[in-house]
């Protein structure tokens, strides 16, 4: 995470080569625990960073399926323009000002800590 932030910011950094020991004994990883919690790190960096990108996006897939299936249903069944369809553009609508609350959001937490930079 310190990484991100780094870079987010244009700091500059670099590698420094170290050496380990080779590990003794068996690993102790669970596929399915720690893959579930290694996503679940990945997502709130995310949408701590890009909220808008990742809510944005989820939105404009939603709107996108919802009319091309409302307009489908609309010319093809002759019955006007389908619930579901609306419902999907709704929601994907519901999903962008989501998205764009929240980068307001992450943008004043990010003001607050360039202060003390």
């Amino acid at each position: 995470m310190t990484t991100l932030i780094m870079i987010e910011r244009h700091h500059i950094g670099c590698e420094i080569p170290i050496s380990v020991r080779e590990r003794i004994g068996t690993s102790t990883v669970k596929p399915l625990r720690d893959g579930f919690r290694t996503m679940m790190i990945v997502l709130r960096i995310v949408l701590l960073f890009k909220p808008l990108q990742f809510f944005g996006g989820i939105g404009s897939v939603l709107i996108l399926v919802g009319t091309i299936y409302g307009l489908f249903e609309a010319f093809s069944v002759r019955q006007g323009f389908p619930v579901f369809g609306a419902l999907l553009i709704i929601l994907g609508v519901q999903s962008f000002f989501f998205g764009l609350l929240n980068d307001q959001i992450s943008a004043q937490r990010r003001e607050r800590f360039d202060k003390y930079d």
